[in-house]
Formats: C-alpha cells, structure tokens, sequence
C-alpha cells in the first residue's frame, strides 16, 4: 500500500512537471507569434 501511494505521488509529479513545460513552450510561441506579426510602428521612406 505504501509503494502504490509512493507511485502515484511522483507519477503525479512527472505529470504536473510535464503539464507546466508544456504551457510555457505554448506561451513562449504565442508571445514569439504575436511579435513578429505586429507590424513596426516606423516610417518607411
């Protein structure tokens, strides 16, 4: 009983850890995204 409590323990942590790479890695694309899609608020001549 122990053991099995100890495995959902740390498999809920790799999941959780896996969980929040993974929205970062989206947020880091969509701020990437919304950068290169504003257009410069410079003059071209």
């Amino acid at each position: 009983m122990f053991l099995t409590a100890k495995l959902n323990l740390i498999t809920g942590m790799v999941i959780g850890a896996t969980a929040v790479l993974a929205m970062k890695q989206m947020c880091n694309q969509r701020c990437k995204q919304k950068r290169s899609s504003t257009p410069n608020d410079t003059p071209q001549e």
